[in-house]
């Protein structure tokens, strides 16, 4: 079983960051491709489409990544966006500053 914060390799070959959770084995993606981040790509993806939990060093530049994103959407359209769906624009600057210190 996964939880909210858990960065995992999925099925299709790319890396998910996992912000909801619907049951014991569906969970919410937001997916990352290679140049970053890809909102519209994201979706629920039941246990059998994950594969397995990340390294450590991925998920420090997932997580980092995941900040990026939500500045560049807060740039674009404004923290209304963001603070609508507070579930799924979940908050990992804490855990990117302890990581950085």
């Amino acid at each position: 079983m996964f939880k909210i914060k858990d960065v995992v390799y999925l099925k299709n070959g790319v890396i998910g960051l996992i912000t909801k959770v619907h049951n014991e084995n569906m969970y919410w993606c937001e997916v990352c491709y290679p140049d970053g981040f890809h909102l519209g790509g994201a979706g629920w993806f039941s246990e059998k489409e994950i594969v397995e939990k990340v390294g450590e060093e991925i998920k420090i530049k997932i997580y980092k990544e995941w900040e990026k994103c939500k500045e560049d959407t807060y740039k674009k359209y404004g923290w209304e966006v963001i603070k609508k769906d507070k579930k799924r624009f979940i908050d990992l600057s804490d855990l990117v500053e302890k990581i950085e210190k």
